[in-house]
């Protein structure tokens, strides 16, 4: 499995965790990460610093806010107040996929009971990849 396509898993369950959060904020940190990156290649350290990696990505490109981090020389992180931004709702909320059958995100983990396959969550990761390059093209 490529190292893009483990990161638009991770992009997709962190938006599902996110999503089940509202707007509350919530801390993540290296501990929680093995529960994110389960069923992918991951483990150990390198597995917390591309974890950390995917998160900040997510923030830099305004999916998600966080308050503060803090990270360990040695891999462990902690992301405090996390929470979806208006653009990370939209873009669960109001975003029709082809690939997600016609339905948006929500609609998605709505009806998943929990259970999407990490397959799925590839998806909604590249999905959202997919309208962040769109929108960096369009402006650039």
């Amino acid at each position: 499995m490529s190292t893009l396509r483990v990161h638009q898993q991770l992009i997709g369950k962190i938006l599902h965790f996110l999503y089940e959060r509202g707007l509350s904020k919530t801390d993540i940190s290296s501990r929680m990460a093995q529960e994110f990156y389960e069923g992918t290649t991951l483990e150990g350290e390198k597995g917390f610093a591309t974890f950390s990696d995917v998160i900040d990505w997510m923030e830099q490109e305004g999916i998600i806010s966080i308050v503060n981090n803090s990270k360990a020389l040695s891999g462990s992180f902690n992301h405090y107040g996390v929470q979806l931004t208006s653009y990370g709702i939209s873009l669960i909320q109001n975003q029709k996929f082809e690939e997600l059958d016609k339905n948006t995100i929500e609609e998605v983990i709505e009806s998943s009971n929990g259970e999407i396959s990490s397959e799925k969550y590839g998806k909604i990761g590249s999905l959202i990849g997919g309208i962040i390059g769109g929108v960096a093209q369009s402006v650039g």
